[in-house]
């Protein structure tokens, strides 16, 4: 294509989820304006308007693109003919990837700015919080977790887990909110293999 020709619409709004992305992960979500979002696009600042409402919405629609994407991993991996144990290593392993890909700016000002966009991502994550649940029931059957396991309770936790991550308590045990992540992923996934060699 004729690099004068007009970009199509849908390719002003990819660029425009593109140039936000990489902005957020170098800069995080605080310093970065409408107007640099735009001009990373090579758009105009009337353009962004024509696609999103302000900067959190853009924010959303990536962050539930990735929630997406998140939904996907996580249904290959548990389709993948593996033993559970490989399983919980590769979804820790996925979290951990997608942590890194954000950036530590980028989640910083996820977890401690407004608390109204973290709040939209939990309400949109029940979906794959549901979903992970039922995986879980059949490994339960199966015997590939701890048959003592009470599901609502690995519910609950999750949810407070989503929490966690913006106490600011918390986070000061931690060096960076990678690591924050890390450390609660797999405290919650290695909970819940069953027992060995404990009596019960």
């Amino acid at each position: 294509m004729n690099s004068k020709e007009p970009i199509p619409p849908p390719a002003n709004r990819e660029r425009l989820l593109e140039s936000a992305f990489t902005l957020f992960q170098r800069f995080g979500i605080k310093k970065v304006t409408v107007e640099e979002i735009a001009r990373g696009a090579n758009v105009s600042k009337m353009t962004f308007y024509k696609y999103f409402r302000n900067k959190k919405d853009i924010l959303l629609t990536i962050m539930n693109r990735e929630l997406e994407q998140g939904r996907k991993q996580f249904r290959s991996i548990m389709e993948a003919p593996v033993p559970f144990i490989e399983k919980v290593q590769k979804i820790i392993l996925t979290k951990e990837e997608s942590s890194k890909r954000f950036g530590e700016q980028f989640l910083q000002d996820l977890y401690s700015g407004d608390p109204s966009i973290y709040q939209s991502m939990i309400e949109s994550s029940q979906e794959l919080q549901e979903e992970i649940i039922r995986a879980f029931k059949e490994e339960q059957a199966k015997g590939s977790i701890r048959g003592d396991l009470n599901m609502e309770f690995l519910t609950y936790m999750m949810r407070k887990m989503q929490l966690m991550f913006m106490d600011p308590e918390l986070q000061k045990l931690h060096s960076d909110q990678i690591s924050l992540i890390r450390e609660l992923v797999k405290f919650l996934f290695y909970g819940i293999s069953p027992y060995a060699g404990v009596s019960h």
